[in-house]
């Protein structure tokens, strides 16, 4: 593993990079276009949430309830909706929220996992040959072929909402999965480029509450978890600890890993949380 102060160097200068860029940008990542507005955490410098959406879309069956706390720019929530699954997102940044609408619509998804061609795509699936302009940032006007001839259906806009972790979700809503790829730094002792909202968590008081008020929001019978992105270069005895003290313990669900563009080495992790206070 790569020393902490070399990640935080090379960490700093992918942050800089990435605000360097004034306007919304699109590249290809996992078959799809993205376009990255610049006030939001870029899958373009940041390879983790590339990984993280891999491993949930293999993990996700289609027609289980997904809902992703901080979409960013909705890289992961597209490749669980891309295995489809029934995803909502929610993110207190306004412009994550408008991009990952936007990302939904120009490659044919929505919150119910359909896709350009009527049906939920396989982890196989590449949407790179769909192009962008055949889809509207509202809805995606798609043509399906079939037995009977062509169909033209609308795409409805994917449930993306404005949110502090669970606020503007309905008491009702209920789901298979919960996940986060949270803030990994708990402590401001850190370089200044990682003390901003997207990196840090003070105490992981936000965390706490992730944990603490989503066991309210899945399917009940134990049929449904919490997850939890984090890495290497979070405070993982400091998280495990907090799980316990939510009336959790922490299973390792994924682990890998990814090199940034200057080789620096992360690993990532996908906890899920296994809830002790859930009745037998």
């Amino acid at each position: 593993m790569t020393e902490r102060h070399t990640w935080e160097d090379s960490i700093s200068r992918l942050l800089q990079k990435a605000l360097s860029h004034k306007e919304t940008y699109t590249v290809p990542i996992s078959g799809f276009s993205v376009s990255i507005h610049p006030n939001v955490y870029s899958p373009k410098y940041f390879p983790e949430s590339k990984w993280y959406g891999q491993e949930l879309e293999k993990l996700i069956e289609p027609g289980q309830d997904f809902l992703e706390v901080g979409v960013g720019s909705g890289i992961v929530a597209m490749h669980v909706a891309r295995a489809g699954g029934r995803v909502k997102g929610v993110d207190i940044n306004p412009d994550a929220v408008a991009i990952t609408k936007k990302n939904f619509a120009q490659n044919g998804l929505c919150s119910e996992g359909r896709v350009v061609g009527g049906e939920p795509r396989d982890s196989s699936y590449s949407s790179a040959s769909q192009s962008p302009s055949e889809v509207n940032a509202a809805t995606a006007a798609i043509s399906l072929d079939s037995k009977k001839g062509h169909q033209e259906e609308h795409l409805p806009a994917a449930d993306i909402r404005v949110s502090d972790l669970y606020t503007a979700l309905e008491p009702s809503s209920r789901f298979h999965y919960i996940f986060w790829n949270h803030p990994w730094q708990n402590s401001s002792a850190v370089v200044k480029e990682l003390q901003t909202e997207k990196t840090l968590d003070e105490g992981y008081k936000a965390l706490s509450r992730y944990m603490t008020q989503g066991r309210d929001y899945l399917h009940e019978g134990g049929n449904g978890a919490v997850l939890i992105g984090t890495s290497c270069y979070a405070d993982l005895k400091s998280l495990n600890k907090l799980a316990e003290e939510n009336g959790y313990r922490t299973e390792v669900q994924s682990q890998g890993g990814s090199l940034l563009e200057d080789g620096t080495e992360e690993v990532y992790y996908i906890l899920r949380l296994v809830d002790l206070q859930e009745k037998p």
